[in-house]
């Protein structure tokens, strides 16, 4: 957010000067992607068999570079369907014609149609149907002549479509950015590497095409400036490619031309000065010229529906001062209804014309024409449109001022910014400023103007030598020597350099940027107070300044970067109250469609969100809409991040169709022919998307992110954007996911994968990225029950979080990983994966943190687990330390913090009593039941189960203690009496919160029982059997078999004590009814019966049991 003063003064003739360095290395000019105008797109189904047919298309390619080749139809159609904006050729096998023509004949790409064939004759029938059908061809030369002849036709009609011209009261400022990119190419010095730089690329492109290669090295060898004009102007690749390029304002190839498009501005300015000289002889100050063509019917209507509009030219324009020529090229309306022939008669002020406009008729490779070549961006009013013969269209134009008075101010601006010595870095500035910040990085990484400036080392060399160097350059190369420093990481050094600069400077404007800068770089270590401080320095400066003497960007900058610091300190409220005043100074100081104003409106409406003042927000994102709009190309990022900006405020508001609106509305930009809506957030910025995305009907986002993956998949710009397609795979699976789609999002997500591993360095090295990746596609896989490929893609997810030293993240997948684990029985695998996650967490946390606790107690569980269930043999002693290792340093924090309740610390207490039953250390197993216990009091609602369990446990404690009890009769009675308060206590819970009738109860009936029964308290061992035996009734399938046979056997042996032998008869029958083998309760009967018997008749006890 912050400026660079120092920098954008004039730089010291004693600095090195850049240079434009060479791209040769990458491929601008991609082979995959039709820079030219015309298609050929043939379909047969021996196309890339027979020999014929790779000659023909060997000799095709003399005349159309761009071939696609088809033997399945499907295929071809879809190419067709794709190619919506090029103008296509196309051959077809007289059979599949017969079935494919009907069904494209009528689309406006196809241009022209050929029949291949074998058999004329029986193919000419059905052909004279169809207007575009050009014939049907049995030879490959005559086809190749009628397509090259064709091909010659429309080179000259560039179609509105195409963007030769432009409705300027529509777009004017996508013209004024343009424009702009080119000044900088136009204007900068170039060497011999930039022509090499040229016909490499050419060459890679053309690589299959012999006769264009030979064009090539004709123009490497004879080529000189003077000759730009006839380079231009003949069917050459240079005109191909640059023509094509302006119209569609390509700038990469432009970039990739930028030695000769210099050429040919120099020579048409040459040109246009002599041009002057005989029109100011001849007291001549306006002329006319025209220019014939066919045009596609509805874009002549767009003209007429324009009358009084203005247009522009988007590239050059041939034109010719005969108006019989022209009328050549114009066609008598004979290709109606495709084509309506056209007249343009242009009149042109040359008193108000800024653009270099000439005669080029000696210079061009057509020297008959009496040819006037007007220049990209030449500005004209549309006058008239009449059919006054009915067979052309008569188009009457004026030239007009060239600049449009709401964007004047802005034009303005940037060619102060451009200056008087353009060079690579005002040409990125200026992409910057449009939005286009993917291709200014990418313009940073292709021309690697890093190893085009001086190093540090260098730098400080030159500092070495300061009797020579005036004040003002020493400043200059501090700043240089700080920035190169804080790029690469070494604060400590950006800072002391940064320092020097303000002891050295005498500018108070320089100090202020000085301290400014030291206060960015704390921002960027997270030292946000510190940053503070340094920014209240700068302030301090510059309030000590008359207000004339202030650099108002350089305050405007201050208050930005105040305010990103108090929005990392999470006070939104005083980076609101900081952006609103560096808003105010940029308003004052910049026109008013400049960039950085948007930019603001988008950071205030940022914080109002922050702030949760959505409506604020929506105000701001409005006004940065509507100057973005206005002021920036109709494709601008801009404009789409806006847009999904608000979509997320109206999802926040729960107005989903509004926030869907406008989630089409960037789908629907017309960048998306080279993007795709993940280009606009940054890996970061997934998870809001996915919190987005759950706010709405799954089906129509699916179908929403669908459409916009399609357009980015058929896109044939260059620099094809695999990062973005990948994050595009990222939210499409997480789409197929919430839709249940798991197989679906899995293969999306391995897409995903793909496409990083081929992708630069900016996301293949992405190891996070990579990392959630594998961590979505792990948890799907355990949605499918998939374990083994599960644990594989944790593992996997680990791997790249540990070449990000990622240790949080890492820790979650180890979890993961442990909990697979544990489900499948393999507790060794489950500890040791557990202490790996406790190992990441504990490099970013004290071992005392609260992060760990959960941590501590499952593996503090699994020890405990391993200790009271292990079939083999184990070091007794290690387990049971290790178990009351972690437990009681979970339970210290616990201790240590402040938070009064925290659920997991019941569990700790339990755990530790647990061990210390094992143990047989009562005493400490009671201390910790109770501190469990009395946390679970904090909140008895959310712990009613637990409470329950906990009394009963410590009731089997007391129990328990009585075994260890001799010749203490009041001890005995005092754990008596405490077991059963427990208990007690365990059924009161059970009566006030829970289902009447439960297992538990029962088994806490039948413990009170046994300690009755053992004090020889018969008739409370028998009331507290029965009543478990009652409950037991309603639920017996869900008791246990043993305790319904423990209860119902010692209920008849206490009615056995009491007398009432059949009472104790027919429990003991029940009892015997749970006794799992057949033959031993057969016989407990018998027994059961004889007993019985023998009390009835004797009345005598009988030792039984």
């Amino acid at each position: 957010m912050t400026c660079n003063i120092v920098v954008s003064r004039q730089e010291s003739e004693t600095l090195p000067q850049q240079n434009v360095p060479s791209s040769k290395n990458v491929e601008v000019i991609s082979r995959n992607i039709n820079l030219e105008d015309f298609t050929v797109i043939w379909l047969d189904a021996s196309v890339n068999k027979s020999e014929d047919c790779l000659n023909t298309k060997a000799q095709l390619r003399s005349v159309i570079n761009f071939i696609k080749t088809f033997d399945k139809m499907d295929e071809c159609i879809d190419c067709i369907y794709e190619y919506y904006t090029e103008k296509i050729f196309f051959i077809i096998s007289g059979a599949l014609g017969e079935q494919l023509v009907p069904d494209i004949h009528d689309l406006q790409q196809i241009q022209y149609i050929y029949i291949y064939c074998l058999n004329k004759d029986k193919h000419e029938q059905w052909v004279s149907n169809y207007p575009k059908i050009q014939g049907v061809f049995t030879d490959r030369n005559t086809l190749c002549s009628t397509l090259k002849q064709n091909v010659i036709e429309q080179t000259r009609n560039a179609d509105v479509i195409e963007n030769s011209l432009r409705n300027l009261n529509e777009n004017s400022a996508s013209l004024l950015w343009f424009e702009a990119l080119l000044e900088v190419l136009i204007r900068m010095e170039y060497g011999n590497n930039d022509k090499a730089d040229m016909i490499e690329q050419c060459r890679s492109y053309y690589a299959d095409n012999e006769s264009v290669l030979k064009n090539i090295d004709e123009f490497d060898q004879c080529y000189k400036s003077e000759n730009a004009i006839s380079w231009y102007t003949r069917n050459s690749f240079v005109f191909r490619l640059l023509n094509k390029a302006f119209r569609t304002e390509n700038i990469d190839i432009v970039f990739i031309f930028r030695f000769f498009v210099k050429d040919l501005y120099k020579q048409l300015k040459v040109l246009h000065e002599d041009f002057l000289k005989i029109l100011q002889e001849s007291e001549v100050s306006n002329i006319i010229v025209y220019r014939g063509q066919f045009m596609v019917s509805n874009e002549l209507q767009l003209l007429k529906e324009n009358i009084n509009g203005l247009v522009s030219m988007n590239t050059f324009v041939s034109t010719s001062m005969d108006k019989e020529v022209a009328e050549i090229y114009a066609g008598d309306g004979s290709r109606r209804p495709q084509f309506e022939s056209v007249l343009f008669e242009i009149n042109i002020d040359m008193t108000i014309l800024t653009k270099p406009l000439a005669n080029i008729q000696e210079h061009s490779y057509f020297k008959d024409e009496n040819e006037i070549l007007l220049p990209v961006g030449s500005q004209f009013q549309i006058m008239s449109i009449e059919n006054i013969n009915n067979n052309i269209w008569y188009i009457h134009l004026i030239s007009v001022n060239e600049t449009d008075t709401k964007i004047k101010k802005l034009n303005y601006y940037l060619k102060d910014a451009i200056g008087d010595e353009p060079t690579m870095k005002k040409f990125i500035y200026i992409l910057e400023l449009m939005g286009d910040v993917a291709k200014a990085e990418r313009y940073k990484t292709l021309l690697q103007i890093e190893n085009s400036e001086a190093t540090i080392e260098e730098l400080e060399e030159m500092l070495r030598d300061t009797d020579s160097l005036n004040n003002n350059t020493c400043t200059i190369l501090f700043d240089k020597i700080a920035e190169k420093y804080f790029r690469s990481g070494d604060y400590s050094s950006a800072i002391t350099n940064y320092q020097k600069l303000i002891e050295l400077t005498l500018d108070k404007n320089a100090k202020a940027y000085g301290y400014q800068q030291i206060g960015e770089i704390f921002n960027e270590k997270k030292d946000y107070h510190e940053a503070l401080e340094y920014y209240q320095m700068s302030r301090t400066i510059l309030f000590g300044l008359e207000t004339e003497a202030i650099n108002k960007r350089l305050l405007a900058d201050l208050f930005l970067g105040i305010s990103e610091t108090f929005h990392n300190l999470s006070d939104y409220k005083s980076a609101l109250d900081n952006a609103e005043l560096a808003l105010e100074i940029i308003h004052n100081h910049l026109p008013s469609g400049h960039p950085d104003i948007l930019a603001v409106y988008v950071w205030i409406g940022d914080l109002n969100k922050k702030n949760a003042n959505y409506q604020a927000t929506l105000i701001y994102y409005n006004k940065a809409v509507e100057l973005a709009l206005l002021y920036l190309p109709p494709d601008s990022t801009y404009v789409a991040k806006i847009y999904a900006s608000m979509a997320f405020v109206y999802a926040k508001l729960d107005d989903k169709d509004q926030a869907l609106t406008l989630l089409k509305k960037v789908v629907d930009i017309p960048l998306f022919n080279s993007t795709y809506l993940t280009s606009y957030f940054r890996p970061k910025d997934l998870s809001d998307t996915l919190r987005l995305i759950d706010k709405f009907n799954i089906d129509d986002v699916l179908d929403l992110y669908e459409k916009s993956y399609e357009i980015s998949r058929k896109s044939r710009q260059p620099f094809p954007r695999k990062a973005n397609s990948a994050l595009d795979c990222i939210i499409l699976g997480s789409l197929y996911f919430r839709r249940g789609n798991y197989e679906a999002a899995i293969r999306t997500y391995e897409k995903a994968l793909i496409l990083m591993e081929q992708d630069d360095k900016s996301l293949f090295n992405n190891y996070d990225l990579k990392a959630q990746i594998y961590y979505f596609i792990a948890n799907l896989y355990c949605k499918q029950d998939d374990e083994s490929r599960a644990l594989i893609n944790f593992f996997k997810a680990i791997e790249m979080y540990t070449c990000s030293q990622n240790f949080k993240e890492m820790a979650v997948c180890y979890i993961k990983r442990a909990q697979i684990f544990y489900s499948l029985n393999n507790i060794e695998e489950a500890l040791i994966n557990y202490e790996n996650a406790l190992h990441s967490k504990l490099q970013i946390f004290t071992e005392n943190d609260i992060d760990l606790i959960d941590l501590y107690i499952e593996i503090g569980s699994i020890y405990f687990l391993i200790l009271t269930t292990s079939t083999i043999e184990i070091k007794i002693d290690f387990y049971c330390q290790m178990t009351a290792k972690y437990l009681e340093k979970a339970a210290e924090i616990y201790t240590n913090s402040s938070i009064s309740f925290i659920p997991k610390f019941v569990l700790v207490y339990k755990l530790l009593g647990s061990l210390y039953v094992y143990l047989k250390c009562y005493k400490l197993a009671l201390f910790n039941y109770e501190k469990a216990v009395t946390i679970a009091l904090e909140r008895i609602e959310e712990n009613v189960d637990t409470l329950q369990q906990l009394y009963t446990d410590i009731g089997q404690i007391h129990v328990s203690i009585l075994e260890t009890i001799e010749q203490n009769e009041s001890e005995y009675k005092h754990h008596v009496k405490a077991a059963v308060i427990n208990y007690e206590k365990a059924i009161e819970f059970h009566r006030n919160f829970c289902t009447p009738n439960n297992s538990q109860l029962i088994l806490i009936y039948k413990e009170l029982g046994d300690l009755y029964y053992n004090c020889d308290h018969d008739l409370y061992a028998l009331k507290n059997y029965e009543k478990a035996i009652e409950i037991s009734t309603e639920i017996a399938d869900r008791i246990d078999a043993r305790t319904l046979y423990h209860l119902y056997l010692h209920s008849g042996l206490l009615y056995h004590n009491l007398n009432d032998f059949e009472s104790a008869l027919n429990n003991w029958k029940s009892a015997a009814k749970y006794v799992a083998n057949t033959k031993t309760a057969e016989k407990l009967n018998k027994v059961f019966l004889v007993i019985s018997q023998h009390f009835k008749e004797n009345g005598e006890e009988v030792a039984f049991f």
